[in-house]
C-alpha cells in the first residue's frame, strides 16, 4: 500500500525511525513497526502473532528503551 506523507519532514522522520528500528533486535522492531506504522493495538498484535500479550508489552518496552538510547547517543546526550 502506498503511504502518503503530509510533509517532507514527516517522510524524513519515517526514514529516521526505520533506520533506528534496524538497529534493535528484530523481535522488538517488528512489534514496534506494527504498533507505530500500522496502528495496531498490543492486543491485536498478540492475537495476530500468537505471542502472549505480556511478552508483546515487554518487548515493546525494551524496544522503546533501546530506541531512546540510540536517539540520545545521536544527540550526544550522556546515557
Amino acid at each position: 500500500a502506498l503511504v502518503s506523507y503530509e510533509s517532507f519532514d514527516e517522510l524524513v522522520e519515517t526514514w529516521h525511525m526505520t533506520h533506528l528500528l534496524k538497529q534493535i533486535p528484530r523481535e522488538e522492531a517488528d512489534l514496534l513497526k506494527a504498533r507505530c506504522f500500522e496502528g495496531k493495538s498490543q492486543s491485536e498484535i498478540a492475537q495476530e502473532t500468537g505471542i502472549a500479550l505480556g511478552t508483546v508489552k515487554m518487548r515493546m518496552v525494551q524496544g522503546l528503551k533501546r530506541l531512546r538510547q540510540l536517539v540520545e547517543a545521536e544527540e550526544g546526550i550522556a546515557i
